[in-house]
């Protein structure tokens, strides 16, 4: 997630804050101020900015995780520029406030016409600059006192500029937001809670192209003892999208991450609760409509097996079950029945490495029943099945 989550959270702050200026701008008309005769007075308007607006100076300061960096960007941490801006050489200086992972963008009103370049401190290196979108973003470790210049165009319509630092190291965790810390060699704890059945799910992303790799794994604290769920997750350097499920139960947890000192990890979860709606008998298996699909999750300490059905209530179409699994480890095992009979139509295993797999059925009336099992003690996640 690392500078891609960053660059999501503040593009969608910048547009918020963009939308709220273009609206102010439009419908502001100043302070009245009188002048005149007593027999000749006037109404004048004057126009005043929020101090907010055509700095040419803005502090980058430090927040421990992007849910308090992005509430300081909507209660007045953003800064706007337009036509006012009258600094001669174009610049507009950042300072970093304090250590930690640093981040600008600018945000235009999107045709791309207004170009913006971010310098690093001798105004020479062009370290970022607008993309066709008219959109600026960049990000990386920083220390305190560096500074950085943004130059904006000759001609500004609109323009936000958004910048602060995220704490480079973190302890506790919670749902929905991110956190960053660099490698140390050695391992580091996050503990986390769930309160309810859920299915969770962990985003790491290794930031540093050449950084090495990220390793990670949750343990669960039972009788006042940390356990080992399941099996490690090794995340590669600069691949955004390493998302890891887990199925778990309310308790308290904690993940584990084991990454070099040359890499930096943008951390985040977030969860959703699953109710525990299924049938432990035949006989009162859960129905499945056409085009349909339902998903559950088993946690490591359930173990029953769970029964699912479909009908099909046409000759003319051949019908289709799709499975799919979401797990760290281990997977699932469907067997499928036909109504009447006892004998075994199809057994599907879906693990990691198999993926989704797809079961066809006759071009015949009836039902079928699919009973799910787990195929390791350890397995825990989601699981999926479509009727098409």
């Amino acid at each position: 997630m690392g500078g891609y989550s960053m660059n999501r959270i503040l593009k969608k702050t910048a547009v918020m804050i963009m939308a709220a200026a273009i609206g102010v701008s439009m419908n502001y008309q100043g302070e009245a101020v009188f002048a005149g005769t007593n027999n000749n007075i006037t109404k004048q308007a004057r126009y005043v900015e929020p101090e907010e607006w055509n700095r040419t100076e803005i502090k980058a300061y430090q927040f421990d995780s992007t849910d308090k960096f992005e509430n300081y960007l909507l209660t007045g941490g953003a800064h706007l520029y337009n036509k006012n801006f009258k600094q001669s050489d174009r610049m507009v200086k950042i300072t970093v406030e304090d250590p930690g992972y640093f981040v600008v963008s600018a945000d235009t009103d999107g045709d791309g016409s207004q170009k913006v370049k971010l310098y690093d401190s001798t105004k020479k290196k062009v370290l970022a600059q607008t993309t066709s979108d008219g959109d600026l973003e960049y990000g990386r470790l920083a220390k305190t006192g560096e500074t950085f210049y943004i130059q904006l165009p000759a001609k500004i319509d609109k323009i936000i500029i958004t910048s602060g630092v995220i704490k480079d190291e973190f302890g506790s965790m919670k749902a929905s937001d991110t956190y960053y810390e660099s490698g140390t060699g050695a391992a580091t704890y996050h503990p986390f809670s769930i309160s309810k059945r859920s299915a969770v799910e962990f985003n790491i992303s290794a930031i540093n192209r050449k950084g090495g790799e990220t390793y990670a794994y949750i343990e669960k604290k039972e009788k006042g003892v940390w356990k080992r769920l399941d099996n490690t997750v090794k995340i590669e350097p600069a691949s955004y999208d390493d998302d890891f499920i887990h199925g778990l139960q309310k308790g308290e947890y904690r993940l584990l991450i084991k990454a070099p000192k040359t890499q930096l990890n943008a951390v985040s979860f977030t969860k959703s609760s699953k109710s525990k709606n299924v049938a432990y008998k035949k006989s009162k298996a859960k129905s499945i409509s056409l085009n349909k699909e339902i998903s559950n999750i088993y946690t490591t300490g359930e173990k029953a097996e769970r029964w699912y059905k479909v009908k099909v209530t046409s000759s003319k179409k051949k019908r289709r079950l799709e499975f799919g699994e979401d797990t760290v480890s281990g997977g699932y095992k469907f067997t499928i029945y036909k109504a009447g009979s006892k004998k075994v139509f199809k057994t599907i295993k879906v693990t990691q490495e198999a993926s989704g797999k797809m079961v066809t059925l006759p071009k015949k009336k009836g039902t079928y029943y699919f009973k799910i099992s787990k195929l390791t003690k350890k397995t825990n996640g989601v699981y999926e099945i479509g009727y098409y």
